[in-house]
């Protein structure tokens, strides 16, 4: 069986290090782990990841939410976004995009890993 591809986006190196062992560790691909000054656009468009997990900073969520909402509909592949923080009408409104879900930091590793599965298994059906 094909091992999924998962797309990392995040701009700390230690968390990036921390996510793309668990995948690894979890039977999951990790094709490329990305940084900031990626074009995460590009990176999806290449690689064909079957889900994406990028970060968001503090200045940036509602650029990189309108991002993942991009990778959503251009490429139909699901987003997870990490958020350094989040407030009550951004969780809101993520809770009405299907393909995209978050998690906020720090995250329990178990939590992301059911997310993860969840949301593979939606894609399937």
């Amino acid at each position: 069986m094909k091992k999924r591809k998962i797309l990392i986006d995040e701009y700390d190196k230690i968390v990036t290090m921390d996510i793309e062992n668990a995948l690894t560790e979890w039977g999951y691909s990790v094709p490329s782990t990305k940084g900031r000054k990626t074009d995460i656009m590009k990176a999806v468009k290449q690689k064909k990841p079957d889900l994406v997990i990028m970060a968001t900073g503090l200045r940036d969520n509602y650029k990189n939410i309108n991002k993942a909402k991009k990778i959503s509909s251009q490429f139909n592949v699901g987003v997870i976004l990490l958020f350094d923080w989040i407030t009550q009408d951004i969780g809101e409104s993520m809770k009405r995009i299907k393909q995209i879900h978050y998690v906020k930091k720090p995250f329990d590793s178990q939590e992301l890993r059911k997310l993860i599965h969840k949301m593979l298994i939606h894609r399937q059906n």
